[in-house]
């Protein structure tokens, strides 16, 4: 399957977060005009392609996929209208994906279908991602004889990134 992907600017802060929907929708809008034969909208971020995956729906019946992260109801289901607005586009699409038990429980529990839920756990190609030799990375980036702490994750203030930093002292 073919794969459209456009560049649009970005808009910082609160501005950006309400801009983006409006953006998404745009440019799906675009594309869908140009190519007749599209069959489904994966809508990734929600609150930055809910708008153009419900709009695509109504006026289109093309279907769409919803991808979910625990995360989007923490962060946007605090407000009853918002929330409530969520679980009618998420019960209106085709399908959603996430990546754990725990996630699809809670948005159950706000009234999501759960027969709408597939999970996709997390995984790695361990054909192309393996141990290393670690004495070799120690040598590369002068470690050895130190104490090191590995930290993956985005730079977003609930990973919590910054109480590690403020404990080193401590440690």
């Amino acid at each position: 399957f073919t794969i459209y992907r456009v560049g649009w600017l970005l808009f910082p802060g609160f501005l950006g977060r309400l801009v983006k929907p409006f953006i998404y929708l745009f440019w799906a809008l675009k594309i869908i005009r140009k190519h007749k034969d599209i069959r489904l909208i994966h809508c990734g971020n929600i609150l930055a392609t809910f708008l153009a995956g419900i709009i695509i729906y109504k006026s289109y019946k093309i279907p769409y996929f919803v991808y979910l992260f625990a995360e989007d109801l923490r962060e946007y289901g605090k407000i009853g209208i918002i929330r409530r607005f969520f679980v009618k586009f998420l019960n209106n699409a085709k399908r959603i994906i996430t990546i754990s038990e725990f996630t699809k429980n809670r948005f159950i529990n706000k009234g999501v279908k759960e027969e709408l839920f597939r999970i996709i756990y997390p995984g790695v190609d361990t054909d192309r991602f393996f141990p290393g030799d670690s004495q070799k990375i120690k040598k590369i980036y002068n470690l050895n004889d130190k104490r090191i702490i590995l930290s993956n994750g985005r730079l977003v203030k609930r990973k919590g990134f910054d109480k590690v930093i403020k404990a080193l002292p401590l440690v």
